[in-house]
Order: structure tokens, then sequence, then C-alpha cells
């Protein structure tokens, strides 16, 4: 397995990442090439061989309380078949690569109490839950 961060020369692999996990299986859809001349925007796939079998992306965010960032993983998507091998602890491990800079205060994702997979992947690389509706709304945090 190998995790690629993606950019402009990589549109390839976003396209097919979209194919996979957005687009229901389609081939036909338009990769917003604009996201990725911009660093502040940050996906990555996996590769086993040269198939894309997952994806994560998200957001640095600047804050206006205070000098440092946040990152916000926006979302991370395994294939069916390569789950519980490992893949979405790596992409999420990759994405958090950036939390050791010292321009950052933490990084967070928002996900659903019922999803089960997604909370014990977040669990399971050192995210803890900071704030939780009654409801079904999960926010988990990591430090730097």
């Amino acid at each position: 397995m190998e995790i690629v961060r993606l950019n402009k020369d990589t549109l390839k692999l976003a396209t097919e990442a979209a194919r996979l996990f957005y687009w229901n299986n389609q081939k036909e859809g338009v990769i917003n090439d604009q996201f990725f001349e911009d660093n502040k925007n940050i996906m990555y796939v996996a590769l086993v061989g040269e198939e894309v079998v997952g994806n994560v992306y998200g957001y640095i965010l600047p804050r206006f309380d205070m000098p440092k960032n946040q990152l916000f993983l926006y979302s991370i998507d395994v294939l069916e078949a390569h789950q519980k091998k490992g893949i979405g602890k790596a992409l999420v491990h990759s994405f958090l690569s950036h939390l050791n800079r010292e321009e950052f205060h933490n990084a967070f994702v928002l996900t659903n109490r019922n999803n089960i997979s997604a909370m014990n992947l977040y669990q399971s690389t050192g995210a803890e839950i900071i704030h939780s509706h009654e409801g079904e709304d999960v926010l988990f945090s990591w430090a730097p």
C-alpha cells in the first residue's frame, strides 16, 4: 500500500477517487482542479498497486481567535474490500502529519454516532471526543 498526496499533476487519481466514492461509480464527472492549486486543501489517496482503494481530504482553516490554524478532516473513504487492513488509519495519519507543525492548534472531524466504523477509526488514531450532543453528532479532535 502507498499513500500519495494529490496535487494538480495527479488529477487522474483524484478523478478515480471521485468516481469510486462520490460519483456513484459513474465515469462522468469533472474534477475541480482549483482545489489542488490551494495548499490549504489536502487530499491523499491510498493505492494498492495502481488501484485507488481509499481517500481522505480536508482543509487548513485559519482561526480568528488565535494565531494557530486548525485541520478539518472533511471526508474519508476506503473500499469495502480493503477495510480493516489499516488503510483508513494510514490515511488519517497522513492527513494528521500536517498537525505536527507549530502553526496548528488541533485537527477535528465530525461524524454520526451511528457510524461505528468512523467512531472506531478516529478513536484508534488518538482522537478524543470533545463534543457530543444527546443526538447523533460527535466532534472528535486530535492535539498536536
